[in-house]
C-alpha cells in the first residue's frame, strides 16, 4: 500500500463533485452519464487492496483495563494526551482532525493479519458515506478519503487538473496516484471557483475521459 502523502484538497472541486453526486444510485451525475468511484480505482490510485478480509472496526478492549495498556501493546508507546501530535490517517479520515478513534487501533492486534484487509473496500465506504451525508446536507464538516476523490478527479478527468509546477512522475508497478507526489506544490497552484469546475464538467466529452488506468502489481 502507498498512499503517499498528504496534499491540500482542492475544496472548490470537492464541492462541485458533491453537488453531483446522487446517493441512492452512489455515481456523480455527469453530462455525459454516471460515473462513480470503484474497487478498482482505489487499487490503481492508492494502491489499496481490494479483496480480503472485511474492515468492520470492531471497538473491543478485550484484555484491556485502560487505553494506554493498548497503546503501549500495540504501538511500542503512550501518546501524550496533553499535546494533540496524532495524525489522522489518510485511508480513512473523519471530521475530528488530528484525532485517530482509538478504535481503529483494533485493526493492528494480529500484524500478520494487517495485510489481508481490504484497504479498499473500507476506503470507499467510508467515502460513499460521507458524499452521502455531505450531498444530502447532513454535515456541514467533510470527512473521508476526499484527497482520493481528488486523485480520482485528476486521473479520470484531466480537464480538471490544476497547473502544477514541474513534470509529473509515475515509476513502474508503483499506484498511480504515488506520481502526484512530490511533484507539485498544490497550494502555489493557480486555484480556480466552483463556477469554473461546473463550467469543465458541463463542457466534459465522453473522449475526454479515462476509462482505463494502470494497476499496480500487489
Amino acid at each position: 500500500m502507498d498512499c503517499g502523502k498528504s496534499m491540500k484538497v482542492d475544496n472548490e472541486l470537492i464541492m462541485d463533485l458533491i453537488e453531483r453526486w446522487r446517493p441512492k444510485m452512489h455515481t456523480f451525475h455527469l453530462p455525459i452519464g454516471e460515473a462513480t468511484v470503484t474497487l478498482e480505482d482505489m487499487q490503481a490510485i492508492w494502491g489499496l487492496r481490494a479483496d480480503g478480509r472485511v474492515f468492520t472496526c470492531r471497538d473491543h478492549h478485550v484484555g484491556y483495563t485502560d487505553w494506554p495498556t493498548k497503546c503501549r501493546d500495540l504501538l511500542g508507546w503512550i501518546p501524550d494526551t496533553n499535546i494533540e501530535t496524532k495524525q489522522g490517517g489518510l485511508i480513512l479520515p473523519d471530521t475530528t482532525g488530528c484525532k485517530v478513534p482509538f478504535m481503529w487501533l483494533n485493526a493492528f492486534e494480529d500484524p500478520n493479519e494487517v495485510q489481508n484487509i481490504s484497504w479498499g473496500s473500507a476506503a470507499l465506504s467510508y467515502l460513499c458515506h460521507y458524499l452521502r451525508e455531505s450531498s444530502m446536507d447532513k454535515r456541514k464538516e467533510l470527512g473521508g478519503p476526499m484527497m482520493l476523490l481528488q486523485l480520482w478527479a485528476w486521473e479520470r478527468m484531466p480537464t480538471l487538473r490544476l497547473s502544477f509546477i514541474g513534470a509529473l512522475v509515475h515509476k513502474s508497478y508503483t499506484p498511480c496516484g504515488a506520481r502526484w507526489k512530490g511533484t507539485t506544490q498544490i497550494g502555489n497552484a493557480p486555484r480556480f471557483l466552483v463556477e469554473h469546475y461546473c463550467d469543465q464538467i458541463s463542457l466534459i466529452r465522453s473522449d475526454q475521459i479515462a476509462y482505463c488506468l494502470t494497476i499496480a502489481v500487489m
